[in-house]
């Protein structure tokens, strides 16, 4: 059974789409389609399309070894699976360029299995529907659980089963039924995508139990050794008006990290304390009110789950915040409970000062597996005989001087078949990433200098809306930075290149003017 005119096409542009190679999918679809408009053909034997499939199978095997060599714990899936379509594509492109539009089966078998009658030993398949199913299959390894994509896979998936749907029903009854079963499928894929949100998580606090640590169920899963273009929304999520200054702080945070371990972030003793509430039910006194400070204004939607808090650094005071409880721990977290879905919260802060509890232990730890790079650039940039301010300056300025930032993540030029993980090449090797690689690499440089530093997620706030008259933060603009301890304090430490605010804004989609429209 062959495929209709332009499915896979079309699949293939979705999946050049999804996985940020679109130009390669636009190429592929292009060959493949264009087929039809060829009036030649080739004639080719069974060895012919032996030889194709050995060439599938060796790219295969590449793409096997490549996975298995950058991939980290169960993320083999998320290197191996979205380069499927470019595996099989001699395969399928000799079947659509040849004389045949079937391949015989025994090309696929050698020797031929027993277990095979004489008639399926002589039995030719059509590999275009295969390859369509091995194209989803790429593209929803790489997806962002977004409705788009959701969507894109129930026209695809809609298209293929109407050119195949028995007559004899309505065609009416057969669209209304379909409708009614992409609905549940999404609402399913929905709830199947909170259980492995469970499972990722409960999984993370074992592999931080292995190391002796008491932890919490937080930890940050990164893109650290992922190949493909990260994927961040332009929906505005906070809004933020300064007041006294006028300025807004460049960084809002909303977590922070204190273990490493193979692409995951996880918080070491992070146990909240609720936050005793003033003589006025929605103000909350953290520190005491020093004599000098700023202030900003944060409206953003809490939404249900953990409810925590984006801050400025320095946050001694928060009001206007009508919910139940308040809770904050030693990493500088903030969790509300209770209250509305929409908060409109003013925030006063001191840099001098935060909430953040003194170093320990954990925030001096370095994973063995990045010692070996991490002693080498130390090293080279001489950090075990300089003073922290100097050594400061010193780890700023390489990642200034040596490194770019970048959305996208291609295969490194030189492959090591060793265990150098995805962020020791990053030091030695590739030198181009995103903030999470920055962030990440600064607070183990600093370690390796014997400065304590801590991972820290949360948002920059760079983007002023002439139309709304304040800051707006969107889900693009999440970031990860650093926080180091020096002079009895904690100090904020932002090494990602400034390139990366440029390279974010102009990946704003066209309509974005409407979106923020519909949603002030």
């Amino acid at each position: 059974m062959k495929t209709p005119p332009l499915l896979l096409g079309a699949c293939l542009l979705f999946w050049g789409w999804q996985t940020g190679i679109p130009l390669v999918g636009a190429v592929m679809a292009l060959v493949l389609e264009g087929s039809r408009a060829m009036g030649w053909r080739w004639e080719l034997g069974d060895d012919d399309f032996g030889r194709l499939w050995k060439l599938s199978l060796s790219l295969l095997l590449g793409d096997a070894v490549y996975a298995m060599s950058v991939s980290q714990r169960t993320d083999l899936d998320l290197y191996l699976f979205p380069w499927l379509p470019i595996v099989f594509f001699p395969m399928v492109a000799g079947q659509v360029y040849s004389t045949h539009d079937r391949i015989p089966l025994r090309v696929f078998f050698w020797p031929l299995p027993s277990w095979m009658t004489p008639e399926q030993r002589i039995r030719e398949i059509n590999v275009t529907y295969p390859y369509f199913g091995a194209c989803l299959l790429a593209t929803s390894v790489s997806n962002r659980e977004t409705l788009l994509f959701y969507a894109g896979n129930a026209v695809l998936l809609g298209w293929t089963l109407w050119t195949a749907r028995a007559r004899r029903f309505p065609a009416p009854a057969w669209l209304a039924l379909f409708a009614v079963i992409i609905a549940v499928g999404y609402q399913s894929s929905g709830l199947l995508s909170r259980m492995q949100k469970v499972l990722e998580r409960r999984y993370a606090s074992r592999i931080a139990q292995g190391t002796g640590e008491l932890t919490d169920p937080y930890e940050s899963r990164t893109a650290i050794g992922r190949i493909g273009r990260l994927k961040l929304s332009g929906a505005i999520t906070l809004r933020i008006d300064p007041f006294f200054s006028g300025r807004p702080p460049g960084l809002l945070r909303q977590t922070s990290y204190t273990l490493y371990n193979s692409g995951y972030w996880l918080a070491t003793r992070p146990q909240f304390a609720r936050v005793p509430s003033s003589a006025y039910s929605d103000e909350w006194e953290l520190l005491p009110e020093p004599e000098d400070y700023d202030g900003v204004r944060i409206s953003t939607r809490l939404g249900e789950g953990l409810r925590l808090l984006a801050v400025p650094h320095g946050a001694f005071e928060l009001d206007r915040l009508p919910v139940k409880d308040l809770a904050t721990n030693r990493l500088g977290t903030f969790r509300v409970f209770g209250g509305p879905d929409w908060v409109n919260y003013r925030a006063r802060f001191h840099p001098g000062q935060s909430i953040d509890g003194p170093p320990g232990i954990e925030d001096l730890r370095i994973p063995r597996n990045e010692d070996a790079a991490l002693q080498r650039i130390a090293d080279d940039l001489g950090l075990h005989n300089l003073k922290p301010e100097e050594a400061i300056a010193t780890i700023r300025a390489f990642f200034e001087e040596h490194f770019r930032y970048t959305t996208f993540l291609s295969l490194p030029r030189e492959l090591s078949f060793d265990t150098v993980s995805p962020l020791s090449r990053f030091l030695l090797e590739l030198r181009e990433g995103h903030c999470e690689y920055f962030a990440s690499a600064t607070v183990l440089l600093l370690r390796e200098a014997g400065i304590p530093a801590r991972y820290v997620t949360g948002y920059a706030v760079r983007e002023f809306s002439p139309r709304e008259q304040r800051y707006v933060v969107r889900m693009r603009d999440a970031h990860a930075w650093t926080i180091y301890y020096a002079d009895g304090r904690w100090h904020e430490l932002d090494t990602t290149p400034g390139s990366w605010q440029e390279a974010e804004s102009a990946r704003a989609a066209w309509w974005e003017p409407v979106s923020d429209y519909l949603s002030t």
